[in-house]
């Protein structure tokens, strides 16, 4: 039926990060028609990115541009006191990398940049002052007056390396009484926060003064040191304890063993700028201040040893003392080489230089040793110790001790240290101001200005800008869609809007409180649940006590290990107050004793989160119960206690914390009360709201009740009143009807014409709901109506980067558990088995058979390895049969021999003489973590309820996926009278499988419309036989009941496997009406046509496929300036108007996009040009800064531009060329658009020989010629170029593996997901279908006809735009 006529139709949408599948169907699931094409299809695009590596690109930048800013303002200060000395001074600085012929005109007759007079020149300059500290150390001892521009040098040196901000409480601060004693507290102190939360061990108490010395100790190499400091700082985990101290001396350290975590890229040091910001978004939230306490204690460590040849003075003597010492060391390498390896001198200390007239300066590409690493930028110091060790290996230098003395300071970082380092990150700003303060106090009776701007002059080194003030500007700043400052939010004081910001005057400006409150409303999270409304922080009151309470309600207790109970209400409140309220931890063992005292003989606790105690604690309760002296609290002190854990939780900065503290709660708390508080530090984000827990109230047992009033008193209606109950169980359950208030709540939320870019999550989720609505709102413009059904199903796809990862472990993770089982039940041979399969090596069966400790799971009989592969032998089962649900992951699969059918009774569970037999192995592999909490529930399972089958039930039908919801509500608010139903994607994957309905995700994009069009008939179905499954699934559990009954009725029967077939699944295939009588006995359900429809459907060959372009963003450019004198041509000036001939300059220019002009020279022609990012950037016109552009681009090509054709081509924007389409890539590069069909039985053909790797067969071949005819008719010129006409002939003498591995490959570059192919097995390139046209030239030739297309968000509609003169 034709689209735009059809009275009534359904919708199905299969929805994944980078794709959209669509499908259009009438009443009795045909699929629609429109412009003569079947309405299906697929929409393809790129996985939106998250902010990260933007995030730190703009922090550099904005760092940068920072920093210039105070050396203009430094400038500034000095600007009229300067003109009497040296009016040229700051023209000659700003040109000082400028050759004569590009200084300005009028400011070119100058040799130096600094000093040009006869009486001191800038030889004699960097004579007396080799490095900034000569001169600064000078400064401070001068008491003559200098020369304004030496003081001048040196705070510009001050003021640009300013140092850090770690002692910022600490203004005071001086290179004299600098130690590391305040980093070696607060590292300790946070190691006992983070082990409280993450370790099961309590930290003893650490000397922390014996562990300073350690650190301090100079006559200590680092080795030595960090012996001496693992004996002081003894944990219980020795491997934590070597990582922490590896941490703070500079090596490479693990911080995943640190933080209990499995984060990529975890070992380094700290001396890795890039790796130890990118690890900050890997820590855990309660784990960050100790991460902060473990940089700044590395940071004391380094200062330390730069200032430990200060003797007492500033930090410019130590400097000066340690270039003094770098040019003895270098006297002294090079007698050595003089001496041991004379003939090797010139090569280490000199090299060849660049090949060109006059040149002097060494190729950087070719020097080696010490020029190497004195010239080249970024040289290791590791490297060029091992480039020593190399020169004097196997001399006499080994037995000199001149040799050993060098080597000893080589292994401390301490022999040629260059001056220059990242280790001078770890000097605070506060030894910086001493040494300006210094030179301010040494020079002022010579020149009182400085006297006078001294603050400007502090401010320009001890300003920054607070974190939760964010930009101080609004100018120029990026826009969200509601057309607010996306990274800008600071508030100014009333009058101020229009002044300038300057260091000294920005706290009269900016109004720090407002500002700080708006840091809080953008910073915190939105609930789970609630949608909108913001999350409380983990360390709140009462997200504490909920925590505890859940976890609690899920524990239990038992007698004899066998019954196991949960608490009743009067325990569950005593054990509340008189354990977690009393206790800062409360373990299984506390618990148990606390049972024994109420009369209970030998009792035994179980379900708590952590190993052997409760995860969940009351810290919060217990931090302000020291602090106020008392827990009896009134409300109004609860609240006051709320919020200052808010602040605390958002503030790092302890000086606002310490201002808003004071400033609202000054008369309540004493000030050692809030020094306290300050010095506390509160982390990290729960998941839900206050008003989920405490603010949605429903009529409950004749009153209202509220999430956290059920988690206190329990369940009225439960088998006894009072019985414990979780979170999920209160939301799930029909009697409370909290899941209605929810969804009320958001659909309230959707309501108020919410923009997509407002939805939390990711940007792909974002983008995959707004593409999703988009194909819905045009389907709906064509019909003239909404769908009557919206059916969404997702697909949850693998993130590359995650995929394998599981497994990288897992032979290590067995291991260590199998060691920790009891010696009554350990395995004699495993380890020896284990240690014989790599990670790799251990498929499902496998690592079964090891995580079952190599016995069966049933019987506990051994099982022969050798024989694990055979399935007349032993199978793998599922523990929860697949009648309830569809589960193959590893806590539902164990292996099992073949003859042990286990199951008796009606509910397919495991026998009981299996439980009582088996249950003592099953708690052992439990303890030891080989088998989980799921899989050992569903393994001692004696009965399933009736509200765990409606669990059942609701897993197999509805799909909780965050796309999903997002897209069921925002459609929900925009067509009120459309049903919109979510699908389980495991149900069409089922049916795909039963069905044998093949799916290879390589050849095409069709899969997707496939999906979106299963959703569809899976919808329908449920609609014809399921009216209520969706809003009453509780009603199915007879039916659910009736159905696992009959499976195992015939399992009995047939001898086979029981409940291998999910429900639903195989509800569908059973018809509702007798097929030869016609009889209706339950509906009008025909499987048979269903599947035969399906099948059809399935083999059109018509579907729409769209790509959506994309503007490429990132880098402007590769970071790395290049010299002019390197081999790289084609570079990027590094500012405007220096050329690149002579200053060099960057490569790799990126693009945002193309566009095509037009042009005069000899004659008229078109030309397709890249447009730079750097440009497209700008917040000028964007059409205006093309033709300007373009402009230039004529300029330099000498010829007249004549106008704009078309202003914007993205990547992978679609074009016709002479009949064939393809996608635009790149200035030169071109990929084709052709999705080659796949016939069912073509695909169940690859896939049947996919592994097979005898040669090639009858049926491999003929898909091959199959796909070859299709791929000429669509892409005539790539089928040439990839020479298949010729190939055909090889392609016999293949495996049939070989063939299945070009057909998916060819299919991938014929539809342009790749753009190069190997096809060096059938004689073909390794770079095969690499299409590299000049689209310039190609649309100027008239015989070429030349369209580019675009497509609507399905592919519906196109516009064609012919190209050409």
């Amino acid at each position: 039926m034709n689209l735009r006529n059809i009275p009534s139709y359904n919708v199905g949408l299969d929805i994944g990060t980078g794709s959209v599948g669509w499908a259009v169907t009438d009443e009795n699931g045909n699929l629609c028609h429109f412009k003569n094409r079947p309405t299906w299809g697929s929409r393809i695009f790129p996985s939106a990115n998250t902010a990260a590596e933007t995030r730190l690109k703009r922090g550099q930048r904005r760092r940068y541009d920072r920093r210039r800013q105070r050396l203009d303002l430094l400038q500034s200060l000095f600007d009229e006191e300067m003109i009497k000395v040296d009016p040229e001074f700051f023209i000659r600085l700003r040109q000082s990398k400028l050759r004569v012929e590009d200084r300005e005109e009028g400011h070119r007759e100058y040799r130096y940049p600094f000093f040009n007079s006869s009486d001191f020149t800038e030889r004699m300059y960097y004579k007396a002052y080799p490095t900034i500290y000569h001169l600064r150390k000078h400064l401070i001892e001068s008491n003559q007056q200098e020369d304004l521009r030496l003081i001048y040098l040196a705070f510009h040196n001050i003021v640009k390396t300013r140092g850090n901000f770690l002692y910022q409480d600490t203004p005071s601060l001086s290179a004299k009484d600098a130690s590391m004693s305040e980093a070696i507290e607060e590292l300790l102190n946070a190691l006992v926060l983070w082990a409280d939360a993450a370790y099961d061990f309590e930290i003893d108490e650490v000397d922390s003064e014996k562990l300073r010395k350690v650190f301090e100790d100079s006559s200590l190499t680092r080795a030595e040191k960090k012996d001496e400091a693992l004996k002081v700082l003894t944990l219980e985990d020795k491997k934590i304890a070597k990582e922490i101290i590896n941490a703070v001396l500079g090596y490479k350290a693990n911080f995943n063993t640190i933080f209990k975590i499995e984060a990529e890229k975890s070992a380094f040091s700290f001396d890795n700028d890039e790796q130890r910001e990118a690890f900050i978004a890997s820590v855990p939230d309660e784990g960050m201040a100790l991460y902060e306490a473990l940089q700044k204690a590395y940071s004391a460590y380094i200062l330390m040893d730069i200032i430990e040849d200060a003797n007492g003075k500033s930090v410019s003597y130590s400097m000066v003392a340690k270039y003094n010492k770098y040019g003895e060391d270098l006297k002294t390498l090079k007698d050595l080489v003089k001496e041991y390896c004379p003939t090797k001198y010139s090569e280490f200390f000199r090299g060849e230089h660049y090949d060109a007239p006059y040149q002097k300066d060494y190729d950087k590409s070719k020097v080696k040793g010490y020029t190497k690493y004195n010239e080249v930028r970024g040289a290791k110091y590791d490297d060029f110790k091992k480039e020593v060790e190399n020169l004097f290996k196997d001399t006499a230098a080994l037995s000199d001790s001149r040799y050993r003395e060098m080597m000893t300071k080589f292994a401390n970082g301490k022999f040629l240290r260059r001056l220059k380092t990242s280790d001078n990150g770890s000097i605070p700003f506060q030894l910086h101001l001493e040494e300006m303060n210094a030179i301010i106090d040494a020079q002022e009776k010579f020149y009182p200005f400085l006297s006078e701007i001294r603050h400007k002059l502090n401010s320009l080194v001890t300003f920054r800008i607070p974190y939760y003030v964010g930009p101080l500007t609004q100018k120029s700043a990026a826009l969200d869609a509601s057309g607010k400052p996306r990274f800008a939010w600071s508030k100014r004081q009333e009058g101020k809007e229009g002044d300038k910001i300057y260091p000294w005057n920005w706290e009269e400006i900016i109004d720090k409180g407002a500002s700080a409150r708006e840091f809080i409303q953008r910073m915190t999270g939105t609930c789970t649940y609630l949608y909108g409304e913001p999350v409380l922080p983990k360390c709140s009151l009462l997200y504490e006590k909920f925590c505890v309470l859940n976890e609690l309600n899920g524990a239990k207790w038992s007698q004899d290990n066998d019954k196991w109970y949960r608490f009743d209400a009067e325990d569950r409140l005593s054990i509340y107050e008189e354990l977690f309220e009393r206790y800062k931890s409360v373990s299984f063992k506390k618990l148990e004793d606390w049972l024994k005292q109420r009369g209970e003989a030998f009792p035994h606790v179980k379900g708590g989160q952590g190993e052997g105690k409760f995860e969940s604690k009351l810290s919060s309760h217990h931090f302000f119960k020291e602090l106020l002296g008392t827990d009896e609290w009134s409300d109004q002190t609860k609240q006051m206690i709320e919020e200052l854990i808010l602040w605390n939780t958002l503030f790092e900065d302890k000086k606002i914390l310490k201002e808003e503290t004071t400033k609202k709660y000054g008369d309540v708390l004493t000030a050692e009360q809030i020094k306290k508080f300050c010095g506390h530090r509160f982390t990290g984000w729960g998941r839900l709201s206050k008003k989920l827990l405490t603010g949605i109230k429903t009529e409950v047992d004749f009153r209202k009740m509220s999430v956290m009033d059920l988690l206190v008193e329990g369940d009225p209606y439960g088998e006894h009143v009072g019985s414990p109950l979780i979170l999920m169980e209160i939301l799930h359950n029909k009697n409370f009807e909290f899941n209605k208030e929810i969804e009320a709540h958001n659909e309230k939320y959707f309501s108020k014409e919410q923009s997509v870019e407002d939805l939390p999550g990711s940007p792909a989720v974002r983008r995959s709901v707004n593409q999703a609505l988009r194909i819905v709102e045009e389907i709906a413009k064509i019909a003239g109506k909404p769908a009557a059904h919206i059916y969404i199903e997702s697909t949850r796809d693998e993130d590359e980067e995650k995929r394998g990862k599981r497994t990288s472990k897992r032979n290590e993770n067995i291991k260590k558990m199998l060691s920790e089982i009891k010696d009554e039940y350990k395995n004699a041979d495993i380890f020896k088995q284990l240690a014989e399969h790599s990670d790799g090596q251990l498929g499902k069966r496998l690592s079964l058979y090891f995580m079952q400790n190599g016995k069966s799971m049933y019987s506990g009989k051994a099982i022969d390895i050798r024989r694990i592969s055979d399935n007349t032998y032993c199978q793998i089962d599922h523990v929860l049969p697949q009648s309830y649900i569809k589960d193959d992951s590893f806590e539902n699969t164990v292996l099992v021999l073949s003859d042990e059918n286990q199951r008796k009774g009606d509910s397919l569970l495991l026998d009981a003489d299996v439980r009582r037999k088996m249950a003592d192995l099953w708690h052992e592999l439990h303890r030891v973590k080989l088998i989980g909490d799921k899989k050992y529930k569903n393994l001692t399972r004696s009965v399933v309820t009736d509200r765990q089958m409606e669990g059942f039930i609701n897993r197999q039908l509805v799909e909780t996926s965050q796309i999903v919801k997002f897209v069921r509500m925002l459609l929900k608010s925009q067509y009120p009278d459309t049903e919109i139903c979510s699908i389980k994607a495991s149900l069409s994957h089922e049916i795909r499988e039963k069905y044998n309905l093949p799916k290879i995700r390589e050849v095409n994009d069709y899969h997707h419309a496939h999906d979106a069009f299963l959703a569809c008939e899976m919808g329908r179905f449920l609609s014809i036989r399921y009216a209520e499954a969706f809003t009453n699934p509780v009603g199915l559990t007879k039916l659910m009941r009736k159905f696992v009954k009959k499976e195992s009725e015939e399992a009995q029967k047939q001898h086979r496997i029981p409940g291998t077939t999910p429900f639903f699944v195989a509800s569908f295939s059973k018809p509702g009406f007798d097929l030869e009588t016609g009889e209706v006995t339950r509906d009008e359900w025909n499987p048979i046509e269903e599947v035969e429809k399906i099948r059809r459907t399935f083999d059109f060959k018509d579907c729409y496929i769209s790509r959506m372009p994309e503007m490429t963003n990132g880098t402007f450019w590769d970071e790395t300036i290049y010299s002019p004198k390197g081999k790289v041509k084609t570079l990027i000036e590094t500012k405007k108007n220096l050329s690149v001939e002579k200053y060099g300059g960057y490569s790799g220019e990126n693009s945002a996009f193309f566009f095509i002009y037009k042009s005069k020279g000899e004659s008229e022609h078109l030309n397709f040009a890249p447009f730079p990012l750097s440009l497209a950037t700008r917040k000028d016109d964007i059409y205006h800064l093309i033709e300007t552009y373009a402009v230039d681009l004529c300029r330099e090509a000498k010829e007249t531009f004549t106008g704009i054709i078309i202003p914007q081509i993205y990547k992978y924007q679609k074009i016709e060329w002479n009949g064939q389409q393809f996608y635009i890539t790149g200035k030169q590069e071109i990929r084709s658009a052709a999705s080659i069909f796949f016939s069912q039985q073509d695909q169940l053909c690859l896939i049947k020989y996919d592994s097979n790797s005898s040669s090639v067969g009858e049926e491999m071949l003929e898909v091959f010629e199959r796909f070859s005819q299709r791929a000429y008719k669509q892409s005539e010129k790539l089928y040439k170029q990839l020479k298949l006409e010729d190939s055909r002939q090889v392609i016999c003498d293949l495996s049939n593996q070989q063939v299945y591995e070009i057909i998916c490959g060819l299919a991938s570059i014929f539809n342009g997901k790749i753009n190069m192919l190997n096809l060096s097995m059938i004689g073909g390139s390794k770079y095969s279908g690499c299409m590299r046209p000049s689209i310039s030239s190609e649309i100027n030739k008239k015989e070429n006809a030349f369209f580019v297309i675009d497509q609507s968000v399905t592919g519906m509609f196109e516009r064609r735009r012919r190209i050409g003169l």
